[in-house]
């Protein structure tokens, strides 16, 4: 077995957890982050934006890919209520769903 190299961690238990999920979560991701999903392989992870509408940075936050067609994001809990709403906006046109995991 190969010893790992590189690795950091991540203190998220005063943070927000969303599971974005199903055919097209890659795509919605692409569109509603400011970095590329599709490049992570699984169990990746990678520091991401929440652009706002004008392209600014609505959110800091940390994106996992957890299976072929599921993904962890984590976002501030003191912003999450605002994220929460704009990634609900986005996800409609797209095959995939949010929660909140708890």
């Amino acid at each position: 077995m190969e010893a790992v190299k590189n690795a950091k961690m991540l203190d998220v238990s005063n943070m927000e957890r969303f599971i974005i999920s199903g055919n097209e979560a890659a795509e919605f991701l692409q569109h509603a982050l400011n970095n590329n999903a599709s490049d992570l392989n699984i169990l990746q992870g990678q520091y991401t934006k929440i652009p706002n509408d004008n392209s600014e940075a609505l959110e800091n936050a940390y994106l996992y890919r957890l299976h072929e067609d599921a993904y962890l994001l984590i976002v501030n809990a003191s912003n999450s209520e605002k994220d929460w709403q704009y990634l609900n906006k986005e996800i409609r046109n797209y095959y995939a769903v949010i929660k909140i995991v708890k």
